[in-house]
């Protein structure tokens, strides 16, 4: 969802709130089995300090594929320049977005193990607010006074790690390719 406002002949302003899953496969040849419950979990850096504990056992196996999966609540402010507005447009885009962090989920192609949900907070090993810079492109089809569709390229960069405690400077980045509906107030 989101809404705009035109200030001048060229520019516009955008905002709004956007819902998004982000997924990323790895893979992993150790697990965490715990003694005491039987249960055998999959990997993370957070968990692993607990794995040195008496009932617990670093297990190593053969590799086996990780599916790691975000989910974002985002609130984008972008800037845009018309370069053209006729029954076909251009907007070139740019601006901030704050993402906040609804839950982390790990699972894993092999059944024996269990998946593992950490949620957004202070136990969490990545940072509950994630804020980046964007910058796309907007192709508007007028269909009317008050009707547009178009289709929007957008490239994200992090301003700052996924993780909470990484001296990595290695960023996080999305390519996104989005479709708007949008009615015109005039």
């Amino acid at each position: 969802v989101s809404v705009g406002k035109k200030i001048s002949k060229k520019w516009m302003l955008q905002t709004g709130v956007q819902y998004s899953v982000q997924n990323a496969t790895s893979s992993a040849n150790i697990y965490i089995e715990n003694n005491a419950n039987g249960r055998l979990s999959l990997p993370l850096e957070a968990t692993l300090e607990d794995a040195s504990a008496a009932s617990n056992e670093l297990v190593l196996t053969s590799p086996y594929d990780v599916d790691n999966r975000f989910e974002y609540i985002s609130l984008p402010i972008q800037a845009g320049y018309i370069l053209m507005d006729k029954k076909f447009g251009i907007v070139l885009n740019g601006g901030v977005v704050s993402s906040f962090l609804m839950k982390n989920k790990l699972t894993s192609d092999r059944d024996y193990l269990s998946s593992l949900e950490i949620p957004s907070g202070s136990d969490s090993p990545y940072r509950s607010v994630q804020f980046s810079g964007l910058v796309g492109t907007e192709f508007v089809y007028s269909l009317g006074t008050h009707y547009q569709i178009s289709i929007f390229p957008s490239y994200q960069i992090g301003l700052q790690s996924l993780r909470k405690n990484s001296e990595s400077a290695e960023l996080p980045t999305n390519f996104d390719l989005g479709f708007r509906f949008r009615y015109i107030f005039k």
